[in-house]
């Protein structure tokens, strides 16, 4: 009997990323049928799934077995495919051991991106078998033994892709690994628990979606949580940093200091008010601004300087003859320094709940913070239109409120924060002691009575884009951060400060910045192989 394995259960169990050959498809669609030759993209370049070291191979298949039972799932009497249940329980031989691949469905998170590294084929006798993947276990996969099962045979074909005709010209065949798809490790997982559901469904169901109470209680509990005065959530972390401009009465004329290894929106929040931008090189060991450096370009025009918290790593705040200081703590949540939570820290605090953030809102959010009693009493003004209650419209502002339902998520977000920032620095400790017996990687410090929010985990090297090669092909994301510093963005092409050599220090170190995922949520099987990475590493 011949066996196929529909597209539709080939997709589902999240472990193959197939082509049909020589039509090739994408590779999330996967198809695998009966007595189709087919291809395996080892090598597609316009996809981040697979490796793209190889541009030009691919390696077609042919799929044939023989099954024990003539009422297996994948027999043709059942064109439709098994279900998902089904397909996980069936089995693969190993000569006397038949193993069953079973899918992990605890999990609440969104479907991951798949790679594909080598897995073994077993001959025995006339046949080969394949067996599971050592990595399928990192997929949330695991192996059990039955009495009865199929027998799958896969022949490998070395295929060479010729660009002038367009067409797959099998070249050689031989047999080899087989190629199956372990989950990748991402940089973030969005955190998601029954309890965010149902507060979800409890706020829909009230009918009151904005301007209710669970928007008054985020702010509260927030406030309290860093130890600022007062909080109120917004519509998002530029939202909030737009928001503390006005708060300052920064506008036209006014210079705002600012560091230029950042996300842009530090940066965009002050040119939108009418203001200058303002750049300011980093330290060479924390990459937060450098206050020696602030000290020399304060003028009587300077009204604001911005202090990111770069990674999670607390900048260092310091007095600069009352000018007002604002913490840019988007990638900060749960960070302190000498005891002071970020967003406590300064004279305002701007926060990001983006879903790749430390704690989230289940979509766009941010938070605005402060010690200071006078803002403290315009905080909710500024994000609703100017208003005050039985006041009016006193300042111009516009509406960067949040919803109640992404209110309510905080709140229940917030609860884990502390939590999971325990475990970001535990799997943070554990990379520094992997990267630093690697010469050819500096781990990131942490400035002295600072605990680290460790939003990124962020290797200095030299050799960066070899790194996120050799991560890629390992199925462990990584981001380059920031390739382009602020002050050499094609939108700053007006500014004085614009082009290279303003900035040393930061124009060095947008090119050898790349983070590792240093989530929370990270498996021990998954931190053994960004280890193994870690180590392998050797640019050549």
């Amino acid at each position: 009997m011949r066996l196929g394995i529909p597209a539709r259960v080939a997709s589902s169990i999240r472990v193959f990323a197939i082509t049909v050959f020589p039509e090739p498809v994408e590779p999330s669609i996967a198809a695998c049928l009966a007595s189709t030759a087919g291809g395996i993209m080892t090598a597609l370049p316009s996809s981040r799934r697979v490796p793209s070291n190889i541009p030009s191979l691919s390696d077609s298949f042919s799929c044939s077995g023989s099954s024990s039972k003539e009422t297996s799932s994948f027999s043709e009497s059942s064109p439709t495919g098994p279900s998902i249940h089904e397909a996980c329980s069936s089995s693969f031989s190993m000569g006397s051991s038949v193993h069953d691949s079973k899918l992990d469905d605890s999990s609440s998170e969104s479907p991951p991106s798949l790679v594909s590294p080598t897995s073994i084929v077993s001959s025995t006798g006339s046949s080969s078998s394949i067996l599971p993947n050592p990595h399928w276990s990192s997929a949330g996969l695991s192996t059990a033994s039955s009495s009865s099962g199929m027998k799958l045979r896969v022949e490998f074909h070395h295929s060479c892709l010729l660009p002038s005709q367009g067409l797959m010209r099998r070249a050689e065949t031989q047999t080899r690994p087989a190629e199956f798809m372990v989950e990748r490790i991402p940089m973030s997982r969005p955190f998601v628990n029954e309890k965010m559901k149902q507060v979800a469904i409890e706020v829909i169901e009230s009918k009151r979606w904005v301007k209710g109470p669970n928007s008054l209680a985020f702010g509260s509990e927030f406030a309290h949580h860093c130890g600022a005065l007062s909080a109120v959530p917004c519509a998002s972390g530029s939202a909030s940093l737009i928001a503390a401009m006005r708060l300052l009465d920064i506008g036209p004329g006014d210079e705002v200091i600012v560091p230029s290894l950042t996300f842009f929106a530090s940066v965009s929040c002050i040119k939108i008010v009418g203001a200058t931008p303002v750049f300011v090189d980093v330290e060479e060991d924390y990459w937060c601004l450098d206050s020696n450096e602030v000290t020399k370009v304060i003028s009587p025009n300077t009204k604001a300087i911005i202090g990111v918290h770069l990674f999670g790593q607390p900048y260092s705040i310091d007095s600069f003859e009352g000018i007002p200081v604002i913490e840019d703590a988007a990638q900060a949540h749960g960070a302190s320094l000498d005891g002071k939570t970020a967003g406590s820290l300064a004279d305002i605090g701007c926060f990001s709940f983006f879903p790749s953030k430390n704690m989230a809102v289940g979509g766009e959010g941010g938070m605005l913070t402060t010690t200071r009693p006078e803002l403290a009493e315009r905080l909710q003004s500024w994000v609703d239109h100017g208003r005050i209650v039985g006041k009016g419209i006193n300042e111009l502002s516009t509406n960067l409120r949040i919803s109640e339902i992404q209110a309510a998520i905080g709140r229940i977000q917030l609860r884990h924060l502390d939590e999971w920032q325990i475990r970001r620095n535990q799997i943070a400790h554990s990379h520094t002691i992997v990267v630093d017996e690697n010469t050819h990687l500096i781990s990131p410090k942490v400035r002295t009575g600072a605990i680290h929010g460790w939003h990124q985990y962020t290797i200095q090297c030299e050799d960066a884009e070899q790194l996120f090669i050799h991560l890629n092909n390992r199925g462990i994301d990584s981001r380059i951060y920031y390739q382009t510093p602020c002050h050499m963005q094609k939108v700053m092409k007006t500014h004085k400060q614009y082009g290279i050599g303003n900035l040393p220090i930061t124009e060095k170190l947008c090119g050898q910045l790349i983070s590792i995922p240093v989530h929370p949520f990270l498996r021990d099987e998954e931190l053994s192989r960004i280890h193994q990475a870690l180590v392998d590493f050797c640019p050549t």
